[in-house]
């Protein structure tokens, strides 16, 4: 098997299929290796016969992975909430980062002055 020509598209698909244990919660994924695989095969889902009322429209069929997973609405609401709750995380450690330097800058601060007293 040839190794395809990466586009961005295809890359964006496969960097979404590495990172499927995000996506949801509930489901655990084996240990994935850190690099894009250099030989695969994209593919077309084409729908049988039997389910012709269970089938997407046209306006709800994605052309790309990536658009598919945003274009759930429970994994959008969960990707969103995880990025609020990281944001939150990240400001709370910067704010005590900012509290601890100012705290320690007064610290030095009186025992300089302490120290010029004497």
């Amino acid at each position: 098997m040839r190794s395809p020509e990466l586009t961005p598209e295809m890359r964006r698909d496969l960097q979404v299929i590495r990172m499927r244990a995000y996506l949801d919660p509930k489901l655990h994924y084996g240990r994935e290796s850190r690099k894009l695989p250099k030989h695969f095969q994209m593919g077309t889902v084409i729908g049988g016969a039997t389910g012709y009322y269970r089938r997407l429209t046209r306006r709800q069929r994605a052309t790309s992975l990536v658009d598919s997973v945003l274009g759930d609405t429970r994994t959008a609401s969960y990707l969103r909430s995880r990025f609020t709750q990281a944001q939150q995380h990240k400001s709370q450690q910067a704010r005590s980062a900012k509290h601890q330097l100012t705290n320690a800058g007064k610290r030095q601060q009186h025992k300089r002055f302490k120290q010029g007293k004497q």
